[in-house]
């Protein structure tokens, strides 16, 4: 920034100076004198129509022509290009600010996974405590992803239906088929 408002604005005035005062003119002994009347002279001669051009002059202008069309041509090409790869980078990149958020949430999880208190954690008691003392403060705490809100848990509980063949003599119960889970309150 320094450089920027202070040195580049010195350094181009400091050779304005050098070319104004100290370098000479490539030709001293031109005068730098308005032209006071013009080298061509005017011709009093009246061309009576404008007529295509033929031989040697039609061919040049026919080059002419078809250089341009090519060039306008390539140009129109270059554009579609340009259209289509950034059509085809807002389609790959347009929304990576959302998975963005979804990656930081991720390591962010994953950091505390790996860390001491969960390792720390040995039985199924402990889990619900570090869950709540540790892991949500965690998340709540970290502003990675703020579209996520705050997490919710959730409890789910299976349904108790009669087993059809009981794995063991002794319980008669077991858990119902997928699908038929209960998120209810305790009642």
């Amino acid at each position: 920034l320094a450089s920027f408002f202070g040195w580049e604005p010195l350094k181009v005035l400091l050779e304005a100076l050098y070319f104004s005062l100290v370098a000479k003119r490539l030709h001293p002994d031109e005068d730098d004198t308005l032209v006071e009347s013009p080298a061509v002279t005017p011709v009093s001669e009246r061309v009576p129509r404008v007529r295509p051009p033929h031989g040697f002059a039609l061919f040049l202008a026919k080059e002419e022509a078809r250089k341009v069309k090519k060039l306008h041509g390539m140009l129109r090409s270059f554009l579609v290009y340009m259209l289509f790869l950034l059509v085809t980078l807002l389609a790959n990149h347009g929304d990576a600010s959302c998975h963005s958020h979804a990656y930081r949430l991720q390591s962010a999880i994953k950091q505390e996974l790996g860390s001491q208190a969960f390792l720390a954690i040995t039985r199924s008691e402990e889990f619900w405590p570090w869950m709540s003392h540790v892991l949500l403060p965690y998340i709540h705490g970290n502003q990675s992803s703020p579209e996520l809100g705050p997490p919710r848990l959730r409890q789910v509980r299976l349904q108790e239906a009669l087993c059809p063949d009981p794995a063991r003599p002794g319980v008669p119960v077991c858990a119902a088929a997928a699908g038929s889970f209960s998120t209810g309150d305790y009642g």
